[in-house]
């Protein structure tokens, strides 16, 4: 009887070690696949939804060079566009506006080429497009790009960082937002 007894609680011991040896490997694959999700949706980037908006304006003043803003309402973009009359659901998106440096006369614009994210950096791609004919008056102006973004695509926990680059130049602007601010 003692043999028979001692052999069943080796069974029970065998059965024990396989249930750890299991719940570990299934820990190790869960953990890992966890982590490539984790790298695919934050470290590899994701592409935002954006949508340029069009509206015919330049600045001519050289302290808003290579400035960009984030608004949440109409009035916020009237202090700084008086003639911002374009609708926005500010209740799903915000608007960003970048204004160029200045060129060296009229008829410059910005379009947007690509938008994405990753991590908490959201890289704004644009190109400047110069004038289709040559303006017969010398004068100075700064186009501007205006884009919504949806907010989902914006939420994080942490700083969240918007870097509008030109593809040609590569030159990079940057504004950096907390997590409350979208």
């Amino acid at each position: 009887m003692a043999p028979t007894a001692k052999s069943n609680q080796i069974g029970r011991s065998r059965e024990l070690l396989t249930d750890i040896g299991v719940a570990i490997v299934v820990f190790v694959v869960a953990t890992v696949m966890l982590g490539i999700t984790n790298y695919r949706n934050n470290q590899a980037g994701n592409g935002l939804t954006y949508k340029e908006i069009e509206i015919s304006t330049n600045i001519t003043d050289p302290n808003l060079a290579d400035t960009i803003h984030l608004f949440h309402s109409t009035a916020e973009v009237r202090q700084v566009f008086p003639q911002f009359t374009k609708t926005v659901n500010w209740d799903k998106q915000v608007l960003m506006a970048y204004i160029a440096s200045p060129q060296s006369g009229a008829g410059y614009h910005l379009e947007m080429v690509s938008a994405h994210r990753q991590g908490p950096v959201a890289t704004l791609q644009y190109r400047l497009n110069s004038p289709l004919t040559t303006p017969n008056v010398a004068v100075i102006t700064q186009p501007v790009l205006f884009i919504t973004l949806t907010k989902t695509d914006l939420v994080a926990s942490s700083q969240l960082t918007f870097r509008f680059q030109n593809i040609n130049t590569n030159q990079t602007s940057s504004l950096s937002i907390f997590p409350n601010e979208i």
